[in-house]
């Protein structure tokens, strides 16, 4: 559970650098939309890690995890059909909000392994 907390941390870092910049070169809707797709991959990503975690509780888990699974898919779909339908967000900006979650996971998942190779 720690390299989840850094890739949250690391995740906010850059999701309000990006949006602070994005301020000077679009209207409001673009840094809006960066921290309402990063909030959305950090949501995304501790449910996945939450329904990975209940895999491992045996088979009637998995029937639970799945219609679960199911479940936060369409929540996360449906936020995101409502914030572009009412106008509220920018397709572009929440993909690099998500992006930006995303592309941090496996970055610090190669540096926490970079780190045991040193340290054994």
């Amino acid at each position: 559970m720690e390299i989840l907390k850094r890739v949250v941390k690391r995740s906010l870092i850059v999701l309000i650098i990006l949006s602070v910049l994005s301020v000077f070169f679009f209207d409001w809707k673009i840094p809006l939309s960066i921290l309402i797709g990063g909030a959305l991959g950090i949501v995304n990503l501790r449910g996945l890690i939450w329904g990975i975690e209940g895999l491992l509780h045996g088979p009637k888990a998995k029937i639970a995890i799945v219609f679960s699974s199911l479940t936060r898919l369409f929540i996360l779909s449906l936020i995101i059909f409502l914030v572009i339908k009412f106008d509220i967000a920018n397709i572009f900006g929440l993909l690099a909000g998500l992006t930006v979650v995303f592309v941090i996971l496996p970055l610090e998942g190669f540096l926490s392994e970079r780190k045991k190779d040193w340290s054994t």
